[in-house]
């Protein structure tokens, strides 16, 4: 399996230049502190279930530590985790930029749902997990914002940097991976759940079982 798979710049590219300025300059001292999920790791929702920021922060990938399907669904309750589907309502936040790319994205048919800023603040790292088994199709969409080099998604392929270049990368995130910021600056990326039905991608496509 590849580490990740950027679309064609001739199907989704940005002005990274504009949309960082404008995530930096407008959105973010607008929007308040992020949600977070730990010391390193947090976020503003774009897109979610009831158009607040703050929702849609909920730890799904808890829900693969349960052994049973019983303890799954127990969790899922606790947690108040809905279907992908149902994060698909605009914040406040979605505008200018963002709302341009979330529109570029549902234009190609991929069906994007719950979108985050996500953050994961300098020398910081996310816990080693999985967000779906190995029999289910789960793919993220990152567009970089704001990185480095030092700034990396690991996963038992290796490790990859994804670069703030304007464009898309997809990443199969049902298998067990990691990111890692070694960086002395914060890395921001505009990150949701993506369903490649169309087949615009190469390796990402969804098939029917």
């Amino acid at each position: 399996m590849m580490i990740f798979e950027r679309l064609d710049r001739g199907l989704f590219s940005v002005d990274i230049g504009n949309l960082r300025k404008f995530v930096l300059d407008e959105v973010l001292p607008q929007a308040g502190p992020p949600t977070m999920l730990g010391q390193y790791f947090g976020g503003w929702s774009v897109w979610s279930s009831n158009g607040e920021i703050q929702d849609g922060w909920q730890r799904g990938e808890l829900r693969y530590a349960a052994t049973t399907p019983e303890q799954r669904q127990s969790l899922e309750i606790q947690s108040g985790i809905l279907p992908s589907r149902a994060y698909r309502v605009p914040t406040p936040i979605c505008r200018g930029p963002l709302a341009d790319a979330m529109m570029q994205i549902r234009a190609l048919g991929l069906e994007p749902s719950r979108a985050r800023l996500s953050l994961l603040k300098a020398q910081g790292r996310s816990t080693r997990h999985r967000d779906a088994q190995d029999d289910e199709y789960c793919v993220r969409l990152h567009v970089p914002i704001m990185t480095s080099e030092a700034a990396v998604f690991a996963c038992d392929e290796g490790e990859a940097h994804l670069p703030a270049d304007g464009s898309a990368y997809l990443l199969a995130v049902n298998r067990w991976h990691q990111v890692f910021n070694r960086a002395d600056t914060d890395r921001l990326h505009l990150i949701m759940n993506v369903v490649d039905r169309p087949g615009v991608s190469r390796f990402h496509r969804w098939e029917p079982r």
